[in-house]
């Protein structure tokens, strides 16, 4: 029996937007090793298992086209914790759990992650200052707050 795994689709607009907005992301890292000075965050949800919670999801099998997805079902979900991190070639930072059930807007995001990041994670890996940060483009990361605070620290 093929191995299933969870998929989210995107549809040829944002795989379009997707790939115009990293090209140049790539492009500034490949040359002169500049690869190294990039730090890049992101959050991710750590499962736990042995719990009653339900989701939809949609499967599709290594074998299986696109076109061809199963309709979306309920099946039990262990419930989770959101955590963000990030990684660069100096090292990882720490990790930084999401309170349940919180709305990640601006104000979490500078209050609750970059902040301590900015004080405790990015001065450890990169001391002299000399970092690219990056992050993809969640609401949480775009809002003009967040990246006004990005620009100023």
């Amino acid at each position: 029996m093929p191995s299933k795994i969870e998929v989210s689709s995107l549809n040829e607009r944002s795989v379009q937007i997707r790939r115009q907005r990293s090209w140049p992301i790539y492009k500034i890292l490949l040359r002169k090793d500049r690869w190294r000075k990039f730090i890049t965050t992101d959050e991710g949800w750590i499962c736990l298992s042995d719990t009653n919670a339900k989701s939809k999801v949609q499967y599709l099998s290594r074998d299986q086209n696109r076109r061809d997805l199963t309709p979306a079902t309920t099946v039990t979900h262990p419930k989770g914790v959101m955590v963000c991190m990030g990684i660069s070639a100096n090292g990882v930072t720490k990790p930084r759990f999401v309170q349940p059930r919180c709305k990640i807007n601006s104000e979490y995001n500078i209050q609750k992650i970059l902040k301590p990041f900015l004080k405790d994670d990015y001065c450890r890996l990169y001391p002299n200052g000399d970092a690219v940060f990056h992050q993809d483009y969640a609401p949480s990361h775009a809002y003009r707050v967040t990246q006004k605070f990005l620009t100023n620290h």
